[in-house]
Order: C-alpha cells, then structure tokens, then sequence
C-alpha cells in the first residue's frame, strides 16, 4: 500500500511541476482524478503525456471558439478549467498561467477574453496566483491593462480638441443611442476614427464599461464603407520578364503592391513617370522629407536598416516584453515593408537598381530562412498588422486571403524554396543599364568581339537603326565577361603578422567591372584567428553593413568571399571583431577611377 501512495505522490509531482510558460494547456478531465485512479504499475510519463494530449485539445477548442468570435463558449471551457484547479493552489496556477498565454500570445483573440479571465482570476490584483507564481505573466496582463488606461486617458484629451481628432473622440466617446453617420466626417476625422476604433476594439474590454462595447460595434460597422473591388490579376505582373529569384523577392510585398494599385511586372511599382507618388509614399509613411536627393537616400537607407535589424519587433508598443510570438509576427511585419520601400526607394531615385536588388536579395534570404512556407509567412504578417494596427480585420486580409487562395497569385505560383542568389534576384537583361552598343564595344576591347562586327552595331544604334539592333540581338551573345579593374596594395605591416589585427591587415581587395557595378572579392583571409564579426560600408567612413545570411554560410572564417557593389562606388570600409573581444582599425579600400581602365 505504501508503494501505491508513494507511486501516486510521485504521478502527482511529474504531472504538475512542468514549467508553464510555452507548454501545452490543461485539459478539461482533471489531472488529478486521472492520478488517483492510477494503479501501481502506472507508467507516469505516459501518464503526463496523456494530460497534456488533453489540455492540447481544450486549449484548441478554446481557441477556435474565442477566434471564431464566440468569448461565451470558450468561457465555458474557462470554466471547466477553473474547477479542475479548484482544488489545488498548484494546479490553479498552471491553468491559469495557460490560460494567459492562451489569450495574450495570439493577437487575434478577443480583448473580452482577457477581460474576462482577469476579472474571472482576480489578475488586476497583486496578491493573485498568477502574480505568485508566474509573475512574468501577470506583468504582460498588467502591461496590456496600463497601455489601455493609458489610450483611454488619450481619448479623453482628444476630445477637447477642436480639430479632426476631437470630433473622432467624441464620437467614440458617445452612448451607442446617439445617431452616428462617419461618412459625413472630413478625411481627417474618419482616419482619425478609424484610428480610435481599432484602439478600441483591442483594449476597451479591458476598461470596465467606459467605453461601450456596442457603440463601438457600431462605430466599426459604419466605417466599412464599400471598397472597390479588388482586381489583383491587374497586378501581380503576368507578363513579367523577371526572373524566378527576383519575382519570388518582389512578391513578399504582393499585398502592397495590390492596395496601392501598382505593378510587380517590374522592380519599379508603378510606371516610371509615376515616381511622385512612390516620393509621397516615402515621405508619408517614413518620414523621408529631405529635399537634397542624397540626403533623401541617406534617410531611406536608415530606415531599411531599421526595419532589418530592428523593427517593430523592438518596439514595446507592438510587442509586450515576454511575448514569445511577437517577434516572429512583426519580423514579417517588417520584411514585406521592407520589401516595398526598397522598390518605391528605386523608383523615387533614391537607390540605384544595383543597389535596390542587393537590398531585396537581403530581404528575400532573411524571409526564406525564417518562415517555412507562403502561408506561414502571411499568418505571420497578418498577425504583425494586427500588432501594430490593432485593426481586427480589413481589406488587407481579403488580398491575403487572395494571395493564398487564388490559383493566379504569385504566392500559387512560386515555390517557397527557390534559389536565391546575385543571379536570381535580378532584372531582366534589357533592364537599364549600359546600352547594347556600349556594351558590344566593351567586349570588343575585350577580345570578346571582330571590330567589324562591333563597329556595324555601335553605328546602326547611334543612328537610331532599331530593326539592325534587333538582327544582331537575334543573331548575337553578349558575354557578360569580367573586368578585372584593380588589385589593392598591401598594407603597411604595424602588427605581428601572426596576430589577429596583423592577419587582417594582409586582407586584400580585387575589384572587377561586370554589368551590374563591381564585384569586390576579398584575398589573403584570416587563417589563425578568424572573425566573430564583419562589417562593411559602400562609400561611409563607419561601416554600417553586416553580413547577409547567404554571406555567412558562404565565408571563409568570417570573412565573406565577394560583395558586389553598385556601379560609381568610391570606397569601401570594413571593420572586425576578434574571438578575443577585441576590434580591428576600419580599413578603407578606393575604387579606381574608371572601371574600364585597371589603375597601375
């Protein structure tokens, strides 16, 4: 009999002491009748699995239910889960702790919810179980209740003002009795509402009644005006000349390219006379307002750089500290803007077209290596949107729900696992650049071409010969043949050469001339001490740039074989960190003058 108890003390303890925080929710037969009724022999860890299949289900149908919009039925699963852990502190705190992650992880489930739990457990409170026993828990809980305390205080003061805003907060502000017409508003004011809506509908239930829930439906029924119809077979670029990398690059932003009317036939999103209105883009979503074009581009480059390496997924306004969903969701959040700001960068002449494939390229490998599928990355980025907008749903995900449905969408017809590389994510060979004669002359000088041949073409182009232009396109290759254009001298020895600075002060650079601008490939890598870090810069005196991906995986002891770089590149700089801790000076490397004539 001894043995049974100590078996059943034993079940009790594997059962209940799993860490909470990312496991699987309790289901709704209770754990501990399933312990007791255990004979001797049980096998425990079958036992702690067959709990967990169980909470697996009740989470799910929780789940469904809350996502589906019925809070009453996934409440009565709440219920079910309360009075399983009614009689244990222990087992109370793993529900609940489940419970919450449940309801804050995922940003579609309804703010009622949570409301609902933290009035159903008492989470408001300090001295609950969840503070006791999970006070990593119950700081996001506290967390989501002040950021709504905080936007209700907001409404509030808006409503004093005697603009736009004032009138969106009053409306919100009003008992759901009072007639309500938005589409008499100003553009200023429905934007605004909007804007107070979405708020509303992601924190209101958490404010106890003061803001009522049915005007604020109500408010949310008006502003779905009628918007046209979506066309997306007008733009997802049928008759695109792109190749498979770069269209694959190019359709991680599809959903923008659709609401905003434009093309992804091309790197540019709209024809090329239509740059102003990727200018407003760029100025009205990211604040790029200089008027001196480099300082333009400057401005442009600092926010994709942000959105890669930080993102709104540093951003505690759209993800909680704790949250472990968050960063995935807004990383694809990021990458799609990303994406689209690289080609309205491009089009707005902020970028060269060198320069905006190599960013695409950097987009493209850190969405392919962190997202397992197109409708993994676009569950991802509907969640990020919802993050960052609060808007529950909104013609955004009628076009994801096109670009994963749809036979004709880029994301049907692309396979997620495609190469991509410099010679993928690309534009097509007639894209801009050096003209035909120029480059057919260029080959000549190379030996790649009979001067007769080269000359006939150069002067039928000049001439304005088009039909001869097409003949010798027909009958003739262009190799696209490197320039070796110059190899850095050494630098001066002023270490050991054996020591990890002195190693890097061998490195080398050998720049070559091709089509797209330059190739720089690196010599005499480190071979005693290799590189915890590299960092590189295109004409900056601080380098500014870490390694892609594809960069890493193909270095040789950290140190990247190639960079390719746009066509007019001055200098380069790189800089590195040692496995000791230490930092290597910035090297500079100088581009020749002229690529089609090597220096001495």
């Amino acid at each position: 009999m001894g043995d049974q108890t100590d078996n059943v003390l034993r079940g009790v303890r594997l059962a209940f002491s799993r860490r909470v925080c990312g496991a699987p929710a309790v289901g709704s037969r209770s754990a501990l009748e399933a312990v007791e009724k255990a004979d001797a022999g049980a096998d425990w860890g079958q036992m702690e699995k067959r709990i967990v299949a169980n909470d697996d289900a009740a989470i799910a149908e929780l789940t469904s239910l809350a996502l589906a919009g019925d809070v009453a039925g996934a409440l009565v699963i709440v219920d079910q889960l309360a009075r399983q852990g009614a009689g244990s502190t222990f087992v109370s705190a793993r529900v609940q702790a489940l419970l919450a992650h449940a309801a804050m992880d995922d940003p579609r489930m309804p703010a009622s919810l949570l409301a609902a739990l933290i009035q159903r457990f008492h989470w408001a409170e300090p001295i609950s179980t969840l503070n006791r026993f999970h006070p990593d828990l119950r700081a996001r809980v506290a967390a989501r209740l002040s950021a709504a305390q905080i936007w209700l205080d907001d409404l509030h003061a808006g409503s004093r003002r005697l603009d736009d805003v004032g009138s969106a907060a009053r409306l919100v502000l009003r008992p759901p009795s009072t007639p309500i017409d938005p589409t008499r508003l100003s553009p200023g004011a429905r934007q605004a509402l909007q804007e107070f809506v979405n708020s509303a509908v992601r924190l209101g239930p958490l404010l106890g009644g003061a803001v009522d829930d049915k005007g604020v439906d109500r408010l949310e029924a008006a502003l779905r005006t009628d918007a046209p119809l979506i066309d997306p077979l007008a733009h997802i670029g049928a008759a695109t000349q792109l190749p498979e990398g770069a269209r694959w690059a190019i359709a991680l932003a599809a959903m923008y390219t659709i609401s905003q009317n434009g093309t992804d036939a091309t790197l540019e999103p709209f024809l090329a006379a239509q740059s102003a209105l990727s200018l407003g883009v760029l100025h009205d979503y990211w604040g790029v307002s200089a008027e001196d074009p480099e300082a333009r581009r400057e401005q442009t480059i600092d926010r994709l750089d942000w959105l890669l390496n930080e993102g709104h997924r540093a951003d505690p306004q759209c993800a909680e500290p704790g949250d472990p969903e968050a960063p995935v969701d807004l990383l694809a959040w990021d990458l799609a803007r990303a994406a689209m700001t690289t080609r309205h960068a491009y089009l707005a002449d902020c970028f060269t077209e060198a320069e905006a494939w190599s960013y695409l390229l950097s987009i493209a490998l850190k969405a392919q290596s962190s997202f397992e599928s197109w409708p993994d990355y676009c569950e991802r980025y509907r969640r990020g949107r919802i993050r960052w907008s609060s808007t529950p749903r909104d013609r955004f995900d009628d076009i994801l729900d096109f670009l994963i449905d749809d036979p004709h969408s880029p994301w049907r017809r692309l396979p997620w696992r495609v190469r991509l590389d410099e010679r993928t994510v690309r534009g097509p060979v007639s894209d801009k650049g050096p003209g035909l004669a120029t480059r057919l002359l260029g080959v000549w000088r190379r030996g790649g071409l009979g001067p007769s041949v080269a000359a006939v073409v150069a002067v039928g182009l000049a001439v304005g010969g088009w039909q001869v232009m097409q003949r010798m396109k027909a009958n003739l290759t262009v190799p696209d043949a490197p320039n070796t254009v110059a190899v850095s001298p050494l630098a001066e020895p002023t270490e050991d050469a054996n020591s990890p600075r002195g190693e890097f002060g061998r490195i080398q650079m050998t720049f070559t001339g091709n089509r797209a601008g330059l190739r720089l490939t690196f010599r005499n890598p480190p071979n005693l001490h290799p590189l915890s870090d590299f960092r590189y810069g295109f004409d900056r005196d601080t380098p500014d740039r870490a390694l892609s991906a594809k960069q890493i995986e193909t270095s040789n002891r950290g140190l990247p074989q190639t960079l390719d770089a746009p066509a007019g590149l001055h200098f380069l700089t790189i800089q590195a960190r040692f496995d000791d801790g230490s930092q290597s000076p910035v090297r500079r490397f100088d581009a020749p003058a002229d690529p089609a004539h090597p220096n001495p």
